[in-house]
């Protein structure tokens, strides 16, 4: 028991599952820490409530995180999708399952760090160790050398514009770079205090190519933070500055200097550029004004955990629309955004208390002020990001142990009722488990048998997954336009015939269970355009502007639909509307709105 906490919050950040799982970088880590924290919740005798809440900081901590999970319960029973708030979308699958999970390995955290002085040395061991490796992994990643991901997917652009934005094993260089925050600062803290050389040297090779990595990354809050959190970390330690220190930051930053400017730092200085011509974040702050105001309409409870896709394109301006007309916004890119449209008021004050009483805990004890300093670099970098599950389980995590920092208390004997409440949520939380892994087992399977042509199998293999999925969203979108490419390339009639029908039954599906609705209702009507169904085109494709108003697809699509049809004024009136939302970005647009200005017939 003593190392199951470290050993899950290492393995959630390093697992990585290709052709095992569908979503082989965001599943597994959902799995390790439900299968992880069910397992501490049925074998742990720590009286971990009763040594939390022995001081006036684990009292605030434990009120706080029940404040939180109040409102995340509230916020799921009144979401506009109560089951994608439960089980989360398929890009992050952070719903009310797996906050829960968090906050629950927070809980135990804590009661552990504050019942064994020994706890708070493991988890920092484990958590430098998965920085390391995971730093070095980036590294390679920057290196063009990935021995388990497709280099070309975090690859953008080309020449001397191409940049590479390493992800590690969080599937996103944003989310990988935060976490090496947390990292590299614990490192500090386990160097701090730890006398035995072999963790003092992997504590030191974890600070050195974790700062790295951030670098290398390419993200520019995790550098930010990077930066502020060394600079609050000096300040209230106040180190004796000595000549070896002198020497050594002046070989660094000569090195960092000489690697920016030669080849190796060719991709380097295409993301300088890149940032340079991008100083404003993208469209960042237009999507941060109109999360607000999206809020406001629901400002108290929020809309649900990961109900934002669905959402948020009905509250789109037309500013964003015209900046971005064809990008999917799948968060509000900062955290307390993300908790007031999720969870309301109520989620966003129990977010800000948890960083206040954390960010107060500098010098309570040798480590927690790099803890501290780590916290604070990774708020900042968070401001222009969201939680996923191996950030969220580090934020708290962190939390957890800055809240309960002091010597061990008294132990009592765990209440017997605790212990069966703690089995039945162990009961739950195994059953979600299990069955997510046999889903996405089969979905893996399905993609690959559909990629080899084998049908019969790839169909009986999605009708298995499907059978298993615990809920929220589903890969129906994806799944519909795999089997339409297996259809236009295939010859043989009846296999041709089979694919496009399967493809139609995904299609149908998708708008009920995908993250992107007003897609989803698009592509269905592409679907039932080559049944010259033109009825349920233009009822898909209305449907997809209720969903989604100021995208200009769904627009465009109805003006093409209205001028095969002969209905010309409807026609010149969706053009408009298209041309209005698509910001001059697609000429195909401006050419449909001069067709059917041409096409109208004169007064």
């Amino acid at each position: 028991m003593s190392w199951l906490l470290p050993v899950t919050a290492a393995l959630v950040i390093l697992v990585l599952a290709p052709h095992a799982m569908f979503a082989f970088d965001v599943a597994p880590k959902v799995v390790v820490l439900v299968l992880g924290v069910a397992i501490a919740l049925a074998v742990s005798r720590t009286p971990g409530l009763a040594a939390t809440a022995r001081t006036r900081r684990g009292k605030w901590f434990l009120g706080i995180v029940a404040l939180s999970v109040v409102s995340l319960v509230i916020a799921t029973a009144s979401s506009l999708d109560p089951d994608l708030s439960l089980f989360g979308t398929a890009w992050r699958r952070f719903g009310l399952l797996s906050n829960l999970a968090v906050i629950l390995f927070a809980v135990l955290l804590a009661g552990h760090a504050a019942a064994d002085p020994l706890a708070v040395p493991r988890f920092l061991k484990a958590t430098s160790l998965a920085g390391l490796l995971s730093a070095l992994y980036g590294i390679l990643q920057y290196s063009s050398f990935d021995p388990i991901l497709p280099a070309a997917a975090y690859h953008v652009g080309e020449g001397i514009w191409s940049i590479v934005r390493p992800p590690g094993t969080l599937g996103h260089a944003s989310y990988y770079s935060t976490f090496l925050l947390y990292a590299v600062f614990a490192s500090i803290a386990l160097h701090s205090m730890e006398v035995g050389r072999r963790w003092r040297f992997v504590a030191s090779a974890s600070v050195a190519f974790g700062a790295l990595a951030i670098v290398l990354s390419g993200t520019r809050g995790a550098i930010l933070g990077l930066v502020i959190g060394a600079i609050a970390l000096l300040l209230a330690c106040r180190p004796p500055i000595r000549r070896t220190h002198v020497v050594v930051s002046g070989l660094i930053f000569v090195t960092g200097i000489a690697f920016y400017f030669s080849p190796f730092g060719d991709q380097l200085r295409a993301r300088a550029r890149w940032s340079q011509e991008d100083a404003a974040g993208g469209a960042r702050l237009l999507l941060w004004k109109d999360s607000l105001a999206m809020a406001a309409s629901h400002p108290v409870f929020g809309y649900g955990p990961e109900v934002f896709t669905i959402e948020f394109p009905r509250h789109q301006s037309i500013e964003l629309a015209q900046l971005y007309p064809d990008f999917y916004q799948e968060s509000p890119h900062n955290v307390f955004l993300d908790a007031l449209c999720g969870q309301g008021a109520v989620g966003l004050a129990a977010l800000i208390a948890v960083c206040t009483l954390s960010l107060s805990s500098w010098k309570r004890t040798p480590w927690t002020a790099p803890l501290a300093a780590g916290f604070l670099a990774a708020l900042v970098s968070q401001q222009f990001g969201v939680f996923t599950v191996p950030t969220a389980l580090y934020f708290y995590s962190t939390a957890a142990l800055l809240s309960t920092a002091g010597p061990a208390g008294a132990t009592r004997k765990p209440v017997r009722v605790f212990q069966l409440v703690n089995v039945a949520a162990a009961l739950g939380l195994a059953t979600f488990a299990i069955q997510f892994t046999i889903s996405e087992f089969h979905f893996a399977r399905a993609k690959d048998l559909l990629a080899n042509k084998q049908l019969d199998s790839a169909i009986a293999q999605g009708v298995v997954a499907r059978s298993w999925m615990p809920g929220g969203s589903t890969y129906d979108l994806y799944f519909s336009r795999a089997w339409l490419q297996v259809s236009e390339l295939e010859m043989d009639p009846v296999r041709k015939f089979q694919a496009w029908q399967q493809g139609m039954a995904e299609a149908a599906r998708a708008p009920l269970g995908s993250d992107d609705r007003a897609n989803a209702l698009v592509n269905l009507a592409a679907f039932e355009a080559t049944t010259n169904n033109a009825e349920a085109v233009e009822r898909r494709l209305l449907a997809a502007v209720a969903q989604a108003p100021n995208w200009f697809r769904p627009h465009w699509l109805l003006a093409r639909f209205y001028l095969a049809t002969g209905h010309l004024p409807e026609a010149e009136w969706r053009a408009k509307k298209a041309v209005e939302r698509n910001g001059n970005h697609n000429t195909e647009v401006m050419e449909t709105y001069r067709v059917a200005q041409k096409a109208r017939p004169l007064e």
